[in-house]
């Protein structure tokens, strides 16, 4: 338990490390939830406003408006009425122009004729649906000024329709057409509706609900009047009518009232939270909560996925890791990271308003329920990261599962909108419903979005009352609400199960983890929880005498370790087998160090896997110190892994702590800063890891392995290839450091550095999962070695057969091998005298001095011995011992290395082809991609088609639904439509509007006699204001009619005889609604309770504090006094200009109660009430009349005689108001055309147009689905570019010759590729489901959405820098765009030219259009091209002009960066990918020429030289400096580099190399200088033609086959793009570099050296003058890379082609390079052949003897004898002896000896402390009592020392079995060189 809490303390330390250095994706997870929640309160406010208008002015004060349409912001006119007409005569024609131009319409667009009336009502009921898609206002007009009805005394004969026997020609033609008509007649048609519910009124809010169609008519009337002026040569008056209502007291939201405009209580929070507005305006705040949530997933799924994927979490379970620990961490870390992201949103609740749905809730709910939704998500992302062993394959579903979460909750949420769910009890969610069946709902719950919405719509209607505040001790929060489904009642789960169902299933899954992540990507099986080993109760198995053998000597025994990797293609089917390791048996004690050598998949890392515990072997024994139980081992093993696996942001110091923490180290800063400084890390503790170079990990990485070391007895430590990717001189500090870490533990290490092997105590050699070779290194030198090596360096012209002449004269069995021009390698066999050979050399014959400059020789390389190992493997089994064995075995035989040559034809058509086709091949080899896709794609068009099944609207070829019957014919309602537009014609004036002023009246009045109107006249034109009345007044007459009750109303009208009632017009010096208001303020201050009786007789909902009169007064006389019907302020009105202000009564809902008035007589109570909702009569009267008429014709159905609008229901309601302003016009009309015009009038009315039902429900389906079916390519869109510029990808292209823009296009032209089997599966879907959908035009919008996609793709992939945000936003932008775009498009929102800023907005409402059956808004659509590529444009730019991701720059401002971090590695090209500067070494500030030496300064002097021929360097650089920031990289450097020489650039790190390669390929600029290829300056872009790349890491397209990243990059380099010429380029270079075999196999499928034959494949494919490679073995086993110096060595003797070569591995160089240079601090500083700087700059040889020790003591059995001090003198007396006689020879043999005795310093690594170790680790001779063990000394030979005496003399030594000769190691000058210029 202690060991848990400590290791779950190391763990949260170590997360919570990491979150805080990774400050975006930290802020990103805490701050989302935050910001979604706000989202979430403003987009409800948003899509509330949209069914709820414009805001109102004070009641209290209210404010003149201004009766005129708003003005349209929109440029796309979406919000401008569109208006269609007919007849489209002279005269009407005229009257529309003026009104366009009145309100802004443009004519085609916005104003459409009709030649008649019939094509009028065809395209306005055929086309219903579309327009109301198309546009929010539409408007149909029909004129009936020159047309005839049928009629009979004054009414329209049923079934008539008008007809225009006459049209005039000209407006004067019109004018007496008019005359004879009195007027101007028609009728305003409102087309349909596009609102939800009520709302406010955008012109007259609290006046008016929808005043739309009367301002529009009011606006047809002033074009009217001035038509007519125009038309009598009279000036047009100016006209400005206003508006406002009666004043209103504060205390109106006492009494529930508010400036809204519904009929409902809107001022009731209550009320409010019901309304269908509010409800689907809250519709998606679920789906923004989880979202809210969705990055945390993403981010702590991206931290652990990293964390297993990378390999550390074995790194943590090799330092002997619980994985309970690190779950328990991971549960702490994910609960206070919810929590804190849980705690923010409340800083949210302020701002929510009334109608908010968490408005009432606590914070405590709140919290708790945001927290439970983070939880409950979180933890199910991170079972995938425990149940997936690929990276891929969990942010795969990591990302699906939040697209799924925010769609699912968009969708539901509608849905529940839509039907009004939970205003009813009865009414379930669409959540609720699921658990109609308990075992579906709960499994469905296991869905986060599911129980999170259930959870929340529950919580949300939980409490009613938002003045009461919810919390967890409500009531309701156990109620188990009940439904009926099917017929049954059925029981939910209430909302208390819900949440604590999130709870434990959400801590369950962390068990879950528990578990999977032991099994996939772990050490253990299915059923390991039943081994007794897991729980520690077993010593691990194996022989117990191996144990004991192990615990007594302190060591590691290995023995008969086996493993056998099991797979199967399906379950257990199929299986495969493949047996890794086989019978491996060795051991290493402390104080020892063992090499373990082998070419991959030799079984190297199995074996040491089962070592380290990271997975059991299938059999053997592992036994350390007495134990094989893997926690116990795991204690005492410190570990270096192959690849540098640490955490980027942590530092080094964090890694000492967190590595000590597990070993129970104290982790104390100078413990810290004592490791670091063995490394020389110390001074770089405190810098994050992530911005160290590849050297400085992984020296930290060894330093990590030493934790805990002599702590405890009994250590081990396990370094693999523990110096890859150092130089020479970094090298050297590990070897030293191992050499201390052996004092404390036995080492075993692996490594491909052959001269690193030697290292080793003991060598063993692995080939095929077996032991192949285990002895010493000199031991394996002479059984396996094939003789000695001489290196040759000949004088100029000596060909091969001169040096093969001369050396077989002295050697006849040698064999010589050219390595360059000069450079010849003699190998002389074993059983060869090597003696007469160097005798030879060394003498100063003519033929040796003629011929030979500089010689060495060497005994058989361990490289030579390694390969002679792998060649007997292969041998005994009669195979091949791996592919790139095969392969170098092939690569012999082929022919001189020569490509066919073709024409470049490098232009931007023939490059984006080459970049198209790539990702064609790529995206054919990623099947699992493409499946997920389209699968994805087929299950949201899959829920489409559900939806629509469950809608079950058909749709006619129009857009709209299909009638009951299933019936589309439309013909009777456009017959009887054009039958209604006779209403108000000529001879039939039932249908239009009097005019007259005369308004029904408002109250309960029995005395009322007339409109009544109070009349501010300042002007004195009242009496023209209200004179000039019509000569019926039908209004009156008609109103009369049916007052009588009787059952004709034809007879009660023709009664002539009828009085009308005259208006009541009172004038007042103040304006009417300051009287109003006093008298208000009066009525209220009289006010009081209500009586008793007034109680009883009106009830409790009437006996607010009311006005009561007097009993002695009349109370419909006192009513009568207090308020008007009316108020007029008339400013101006004559015929030239009229300034009108309308006062009315308010439609706020309660208004009416303060304008009441009660008389209490005691026994009664009398009551008069204003009644501001009873819309006046006239129109509903309109119709009653007309039925009945119908009636006394014998007709038999209302339909028979009009459709829907003689119901008498006109457009808005709003028929008050059409009266009055239609009473203004004709007064106006007459005023401005005199007396001479006194009868002509304007009859007109406004009426809804029969209305049709539009496919809404299918409309919502498929916006919010379809889209998402495509928007899932964004993944792709996104990721492809993204990794291929973070992989530096895109550099190599353009090295390559790739133009950004021809990449770029290419990438974009792909993405439309990848789109089509989704838009193929779209379109079907919609050519079935949806007929009315136009597919062209779809494929249209389509491809423009695709456009706009992925050019936001690229913009995002150009600006984010960390590829967990860009997951992130290749996962959450999907569904974010299309809920966001789907639910402003669904609810009725409006666009402007800002929504072609986010392409699927213009594709959602073009959508939602072609469903209607509409066509495209081509400006919105073009214009969300043109963003598109204003998006494309940016990323360009981004991209080409930019060193560093915007984001990488905003975040090293913000936060902080690395200081030591001068140049960016994302820019440092193909040559390497560490930074340019990364603080390894620090280099002395020096420029002096002294430090050159002879060739150097010869070198410079001939480049400076006028009279150097130009031609003479292909590689010419002069005087080049480069410096980023203050410090300066290179310094004036001067290199030549002739044609045909094999130059290699060498370094430490940080010195320049880098820089110097990627300014000759062009990624770089120099500051200074010039710089040349074959005379092309490297700032030209026609460089990259002669140079071809070969970078450190192999820049292949992994996902591509050989053959196609071949293809690919000779099209690049201006090959065909297809055809024979190309295939047979390809072909070429395949079998030169030995792929033929794995020609079609996909690049990251090959081994490490068949990639790297693979880039060199292709930096050789356009046979470039030029070739520069970098590490060209790097990383590579020695059989892989004797292969890569293969070929590299046939590319050189080809002559033709100029190598620079970059490295650290020092036989690398020997083996290709002809000339080499040594850079230090910016500068060349030494330069040579390999042989001349060995010579120029080495110490002679060593000589290396395994010198045997011998020790007698009294018994082996006896532990208490202390062998220390005899066995170090032993040890000294036989170092002694053997450098003694050396000496002697040496002294003897040396050319010129003067006498002085030569003093040999012998050299080893032994230690006292463990001499003991090595006596006892030797051989006991039982018979001689004695101890015998061999010691390893190295004896540094003068210069001068005559080398065949000393061979002679050491092959006597028969006591002496193992023993080499080797000069002085080209490493051992680099780093002489080098330090040299350390500061």
């Amino acid at each position: 338990m202690v060991q848990l809490f400590a290791q779950t303390g190391a763990l949260l330390r170590k997360n919570a490390l990491i979150l805080a250095r990774s400050p975006f994706q930290l802020a990103l997870a805490l701050l989302f939830p935050l910001a979604a929640l706000l989202i979430a309160v403003y987009s409800s406010g948003a899509i509330t406003s949209s069914f709820t208008g414009a805001s109102a002015s004070p009641v209290t004060d209210p404010k003149p408006l201004p009766v005129t349409l708003p003005k349209c912001s929109d440029p796309l006119g979406s919000c401008r009425p569109r208006v269609f007409y007919a007849p489209n005569d002279v005269y009407h024609g005229k009257i529309i122009r003026t009104l366009a131009a009145d309100i802004g319409l443009s004519s085609g667009s916005d104003v459409v004729p009709f030649d008649s009336a019939d094509n009028l009502a065809a395209f306005v009921i055929d086309r219903q649906s579309t327009l109301l898609a198309e546009r929010e206002l539409n408007f149909a007009v029909s004129f009936t000024t020159f047309a005839s009805v049928s009629a009979k005394d004054g009414f329209v004969t049923p079934g008539a329709s008008p007809s225009f026997p006459s049209t005039p020609a000209d407006l004067a033609a019109a004018g007496r057409q008019v005359a004879a008509a009195n007027g101007t007649h028609y009728t305003v048609w409102k087309i349909g509706s596009s609102s939800f519910t009520s709302a406010l009124d955008p012109v007259l809010p609290n006046i008016a609900y929808s005043s739309l169609p009367t301002v529009f008519k009011l606006h047809l009337d002033k074009a009217i009047i001035r038509t007519r002026a125009e038309m009598q040569n009279v000036a047009a008056p100016t006209m400005q009518v206003s508006m406002s209502h009666w004043p209103l007291p504060d205390l109106i939201q006492d009494f529930g009232g508010t400036s809204g405009g519904s009929g409902s209580n809107s001022n009731d929070p209550n009320a409010k939270k019901n309304d269908r507005s509010t409800i689907l305006g809250n519709s998606f705040t679920s789906a923004f909560l989880i979202l809210g949530f969705c990055p945390m997933m993403l981010v702590m799924c991206t931290l652990l996925g990293n964390e297993k994927h990378a390999g550390l979490v074995g790194v943590l379970r090799k330092l002997g890791m619980l994985e309970s620990a690190y779950w328990l961490a991971t549960f702490i870390t994910v609960v206070a990271m919810v929590a804190a992201a849980s705690l923010l949103p409340l800083l949210a609740v302020p701002a929510f308003p009334n109608t908010f749905p968490m408005y009432n809730w606590s914070v405590l709910v709140v919290f708790g329920f945001q927290f439970l939704t983070g939880f409950y998500l979180v933890s199910l992302g991170l079972v995938f990261v425990a149940g997936f062993n690929s990276q891929y394959a969990t942010n795969v579903f990591a990302g699906f599962l939040s697209m799924v979460c925010i769609l699912g909750s968009a969708l539901f949420g509608f849905l529940d909108g839509m039907f009004m769910a939970g205003v009813m009890e009865s009414s379930p969610s669409q959540y609720q419903a699921l658990f109609k069946s308990p075992d579906v709902g709960w499994g469905t719950a296991l869905v986060p979005f599911i129980a999170h919405g259930k959870a929340y719509f529950e919580l949300s209607h939980m409490e009613p009352n938002v003045a009461t505040t919810l919390t967890w001790s409500h009531a309701n929060m156990t109620r188990t609400p009940t439904f009926k489904f099917d017929g049954a009642m059925v029981d939910v789960p209430s909302a208390q199960s819900t949440l604590l169902f999130m709870l434990f299933v959400g801590m369950a899954w962390y068990l879950v983890c528990v578990y999977l992540n032991q099994i996939v990507g772990g050490p253990h099986p299915v059923w390991f929880p039943l081994t007794p080993g897991y729980w520690g109760l077993t010593n691990g198995g194996g022989d117990a005498a191996i144990h004991a053998e192990s615990k007594a000597n302190g060591s590691l025994i290995v023995r008969n370790l086996k493993k056998t990797y099991r797979s199967s293609t399906l379950f257990f089917f199929k299986r495969r087998t493949f047996e890794a390791v086989k019978d491996v048996s060795f051991s290493v004690r402390k104080g020892r160090v063992l090499s373990l050598l082998g070419s991959n998949g030799a079984g190297k890392s199995s074996s040491l896997s089962a070592i380290t515990g990271l997975f059991r072997p299938t059999s053997g024994t592992v036994s350390l110190c007495g134990t094989g139980n893997l926690g116990a081992i795991q204690q005492s093993i410190g570990v270096c892994p192959q690849h540098d696996l640490v955490w980027p942001s942590l530092t080094a110091a964090d890694h000492v702590r967190l590595y000590a923490m597990f070993k129970g180290v104290n982790g104390s800063d100078a413990y810290v800063n004592k490791l670091l400084e063995q490394v020389d890390l110390a001074g770089n503790a405190d810098q994050p890891v992530g911005s160290f170079s590849g050297g400085m990990r992984r020296r930290l990485c060894i330093v990590l392995a030493s934790v805990g070391l002599g702590t405890s007895s009994c250590s081990l430590v396990v370094l693999d290839e523990p110096s890859a990717s150092l130089d020479c001189v970094n090298r050297l500090k590990i070897i030293q450091f191992i050499q201390k870490i052996k004092q404390h533990a036995a080492v075993v290490f692996t490594t491909h550095l052959l001269e690193e092997a030697e290292l080793g105590d003991e060598i063993l050699i692995l080939g095929s999962g077996e032991v192949k070779a285990y002895d010493t290194s000199l031991a394996l030198k002479n059984k396996y070695g094939s003789g000695y090596e001489i290196s040759v360096l000949a004088t100029e012209g000596t060909t091969a057969d001169v040096i093969r002449g001369l050396i077989s004269r002295h050697a006849p069995r040698a064999t010589v091998t050219q390595r360059s021009n000069e450079m010849f390698k003699v190998t002389v066999p074993k059983s060869e005298p090597i003696t007469p050979v160097l005798r030879f050399l060394q003498s100063a014959a003519p033929e040796r001095t003629a011929h030979v400059r500089e010689w060495q020789v060497s005994n058989t390389s361990l490289e030579n011995v390694f390969v002679n190992v792998a060649a007997a493997d292969a041998a005994a089994n009669n195979a091949k011992s791996s592919e790139d064995e095969a392969a170098n075995e092939q690569h012999d035989t082929l022919k001189p290395f020569e490509l066919p040559q073709f024409t470049a034809k490098k232009t931007l058509p023939n490059q984006l082809a080459a970049v198209f086709l790539k990702n064609a091949a790529y995206q054919a080899k990623q099947p699992k991609t493409t499946v997920c896709v389209v699968f994805m794609s087929a299950i949201l068009l899959g829920i489409c088609v559900f939806m629509l099944s469950q809608v079950g609207e058909k749709i006619c070829p129009g857009g709209y639904l299909r009638d009951p019957s299933g019936n589309c014919d439309l013909s009777k309602m456009r017959a009887e439509y054009v039958r209604g537009m006779a209403l108000c014609a000529p001879g039939s004036r039932l249908g239009c509007i009097a005019g007259d002023y005369q308004i029904n009246k408002r109250t309960t009045n029995r005395a009322y006699n007339g409109t009544r109107y109070l009349v501010r006249d300042p002007t004195g034109s009242a009496a023209g204001f209200f004179s000039g009345n019509p000569v019926v007044n039908w209004t009156e007459t008609v109103r009369r009619a049916v007052g009588t009750g009787g059952s004709n109303p034809r007879g009660q009208y023709l009664f002539k005889s009828l009085p009308t009632r005259p208006i009541n017009v009172t004038a007042v010096s103040s304006s009417p609604a300051e009287i109003v208001k006093a008298n208000l303020k009066r009525m209220y201050a009289a006010a009081k309770p209500a009586s008793s009786s007034c109680i009883m007789q009106f009830g409790s909902s009437r006996a607010e504090r009311k006005y009561y009169t007097t009993t002695a007064a009349d109370i419909d006389a006192e009513q009568i006094s207090l308020y008007p019907d009316f108020g007029v302020e008339i400013n101006a009105f004559s015929g030239k200009a009229a300034d009108v202000h309308m006062v009315v009564p308010s439609i706020v809902w309660g208004a009416d109660r303060f304008f009441n008035v009660l008389k209490d007589t005691g026994s009664t109570c009398d009551y008069r009430e204003l009644n501001t909702y009873s819309s006046p009569p006239a129109a509903n009267l309109l119709g009653y009349l007309v039925s009945a008429l119908a009636e006394s014709a014998g007709e038999d159905s209302f339909d028979s005689l009009l459709y829907s609008m003689v119901s008498g229901r006109s457009a808005g309601d709003n028929s008050v108001l059409n009266e009055l302003l239609h009473s203004y016009a004709n007064a106006q009309l007459r005023a401005t055309l005199g007396s001479a015009f006194a009868s002509e009038g304007i009859y007109g009315n406004v009426f809804s147009a029969p209305s049709l039902d539009s496919p809404m429900g299918t409309s919502a389906a498929v916006v919010f689905t379809v889209p998402m079916a495509l928007y899932l390519l964004f993944i792709v869109y996104l990721m492809i570019p993204f990794i291929e510029r973070e992989a530096n990808l895109f550099e190599f292209y353009r090295i390559n010759g790739l133009s950004v823009a021809a990449c770029w296009l290419g990438h974009y032209l792909f993405g439309f590729l990848v789109t089509v089997p989704s838009l193929i599966l779209t379109m079907v879907v919609l050519a079935i489901f949806v007929p009315t959908v136009n597919l062209g035009a779809f494929l249209v919008i389509a491809l423009m959405v695709i456009h706009g996609m992925i050019c936001m793709a690229f913009l995002l992939a150009s600006v984010i820098n960390s590829l967990a945000v860009a997951r992130l936003a290749s996962f959450v932008f999907p569904p974010i765009a299309g809920v966001i775009a789907g639910a402003m498009v669904v609810t009725g929102g409006s666009f402007g030219w800002a929504a072609a800023l986010f392409p699927p907005l213009p594709f959602a409402a073009n959508l939602k259009t072609l469903i209607y059956g509409g066509g495209v808004n081509w400006g919105l659509s073009i214009g969300s091209i043109v963003a598109g590529c204003v998006y494309m444009g940016i990323a360009l730019a981004l991209m080409q002009f930019a060193d560093q991701s915007p984001l990488q720059v905003l975040k090293a401002k913000v936060f902080g960066g690395d200081k030591q971090q001068v140049a960016p590695s994302s820019r440092a090209g193909a040559a390497s990918r560490d930074a340019l500067h990364d603080g390894d070494v620090e280099m002395a500030d020096m420029d002096r020429d002294d430090d050159e030496d002879d060739e150097v300064a010869k070198e410079r002097a001939d480049l400076h030289n006028p009279a150097t021929p130009r031609d003479k360097y292909t590689v010419r650089v002069v005087d080049l400096e480069k410096s980023f920031g203050k410090h300066r990289v290179l310094r004036k450097l001067n290199l030549g580099i002739t044609p045909g020489t094999t130059y290699a650039l060498l370094g430490a790190n940080g010195q320049g190399k880098s820089v110097l390669n990627n300014i000759l390929i062009g990624s770089i600029r120099p500051d200074r200088g010039d710089a040349t290829v074959c005379g092309i300056p490297v700032t030209d872009r026609s460089a990259s033609a002669v140079i071809g790349v070969c970078p450190q890491q192999d820049m292949v397209v992994g996902d591509l086959s050989v053959e196609n990243n071949l293809r690919f990059f000779a099209r690049l380099r201006g090959a065909p793009l297809r055809g024979k010429v190309l295939e047979n380029l390809v072909g070429r270079s395949i079998e030169l570099v030995g792929l033929s075999h794995a020609r079609h196999r996909q690049a990251n499928q090959l081994s490490g050296g068949m990639r790297r034959r693979l880039s060199i494949a292709i930096s050789v494919i356009a046979s470039p003058t030029i070739l520069i490679t970098d590490e060209p073995s790097g990383g590579l086993d020695t059989l892989s890379k004797v292969a890569v110096w293969k070929l590299l060595g046939r590319i050189r003797e080809r002559g033709d082609t100029t190598t620079v070569i970059t490295t650290h591995y020092m036989d690398e160089v020997e083996a290709l390079s002809t000339r080499a240079g040594i850079m230090a601090a910016g500068r060349i500083r030494v330069l040579g052949s390999t042989v001349e700087l060995k010579n120029q700059y080495g110490r002679g040889y060593n000589l290396t003897v395994q010198l045997p020790v011998a020790l007698a003591v009294g018994s082996a059995q006896s532990n208490a004898i202390d062998l220390r001090g005899p066995a170090l003198a032993a040890e000294d007396a036989a170092i002694t002896s053997i450098t003694t006689t050396i000496s002697r020879v040496v002294e003897s043999t040396m050319a010129a000896n003067d006498g002085t005795a030569v003093q040999l310093r012998p050299t080893h690594d032994l230690t006292d402390a463990q001499v003991e170790q090595r006596v006892r680790g030797g051989t006991w001779n039982e018979v001689k009592q004695t101890w015998s063990w061999e010691i390893r000394v190295s004896v540094p030979l003068p210069p001068a020392t005559d080398l065949p005496s000393v061979f002679e003399y050491m092959a006597q030594q028969s006591a002496i079995a193992d023993w080499g000769i080797n000069p002085t190691s080209l490493e051992d000058v680099f780093v002489r060189v080098s330090t040299k210029h350390y500061s």
